[in-house]
């Protein structure tokens, strides 16, 4: 199954199956920067909304990351919540 990246701000936000979380240069397709949201969980695809890229993932988590990273090669995130089961991220408003 594929999943579909997003694209926001010059940047392009795709998540691999094993769950880590890839951002590149939309204009240039250099590296950014990337985030592991849980290990060999296949993640969802993100949604950018506020600065901020939200992942859910197989194991019942949502996960958000400053969508511009932490000026490093890997970043943490933000926060993470529980969904109560692993699904897709519908929305998301601030």
């Amino acid at each position: 199954m594929s999943v579909t990246p997003a694209v926001a701000n010059g940047k392009l936000y795709a998540v691999s199956q094993q769950g880590t979380l890839f951002v590149y240069d939309s204009n240039s397709g250099a590296a950014l920067w990337s985030a592991q949201t849980t290990l060999n969980t296949y993640a969802r695809a993100p949604v950018v909304s506020g600065g901020v890229v939200y992942v859910t993932s197989n194991d019942t988590n949502v996960y958000a990351f400053d969508a511009n990273g932490c000026g490093a090669a890997t970043c943490s995130p933000l926060w993470k919540g529980t969904t109560g089961g692993p699904g897709y991220l519908v929305a998301c408003r601030r």
